[in-house]
């Protein structure tokens, strides 16, 4: 019963907030956050987050980056959300995720996707479509935000504990000259949305090293050293 109750509480919250943000009356930072704190409050969820990895935010803070994160449940971008607020990370620049086709058009997530700081990334790869995407971010670049990408390109279900990246951060990276912030969520807070709840859910989170655009095309192999993360 509590898994259905989760379930229809996350939809109307999800519904509500995205209506409002589609007519701005909440803004993308507000949207977030509400979400987040609402359902981490339902889910007893907490970040636990070291002083290394504060102190590579704080060496972030004023730069324009691409955050990447390892991605295993629908609860990683609010895990990030939670992680930039923590660390006062969060000001006037947002956090752009790039976002798939399915999402937006997700009864459950699409119009709290659509309106709340996404980019689409298109499902085909016709050169029309990825001329638009690379404008898009291109812009959002350029009006003073960050990029979000999860550059394995899909949510982890394997017991592999990193799935191999897809190429776009890269070439974003390298033609937008934006350093890289990498961030590694550990364990299997999957397991949380699959009913194993406990009194406090505590998410461990690990911040790296800011990767100078100058190595993007080694993104993957230095993540991968980073979080010591083997097969």
């Amino acid at each position: 019963m509590k898994k259905i109750f989760i379930a229809i509480y996350s939809l109307i919250l999800l519904n509500v907030i995205g209506f409002l943000a589609r007519f701005n009356i909440l803004s993308i930072q507000k949207s977030r956050n509400i979400l987040k704190n609402n359902l981490f409050k339902l889910l007893n969820i907490s970040i636990n987050i070291d002083e290394e990895s504060i102190e590579n935010l704080n060496k972030a803070k004023n730069k324009q980056i691409i955050l990447i994160s390892n991605h295993r449940t629908i609860l990683d971008p609010l895990i990030i959300q939670d992680v930039l607020e923590i660390s006062n990370f969060i000001d006037k620049k947002i956090g752009y995720w790039l976002a798939k086709e399915d999402l937006y058009k997700s009864p459950f997530f699409g119009l709290f996707t659509r309106n709340t700081g996404t980019i689409l990334v298109p499902k085909s790869g016709n050169t029309k479509e990825m001329i638009s995407f690379m404008k898009n971010i291109d812009k959002t670049v350029k009006n003073g935000n960050n990029i979000f990408v999860f550059p394995e390109g899909t949510r982890n279900k394997t017991d592999k504990k990193i799935l191999p990246f897809e190429k776009g951060t890269i070439l974003i990276s390298l033609k937008n000259k934006l350093d890289v912030l990498p961030i590694y969520i550990e364990g299997k807070p999957e397991n949380i949305l699959k009913g194993k709840i406990k009194n406090n859910n505590i998410i461990n989170i690990k911040v790296g090293n800011l990767i100078s655009f100058k190595n993007a095309k080694k993104i993957e192999e230095i993540y991968l050293n980073e979080f010591k993360i083997g097969d």
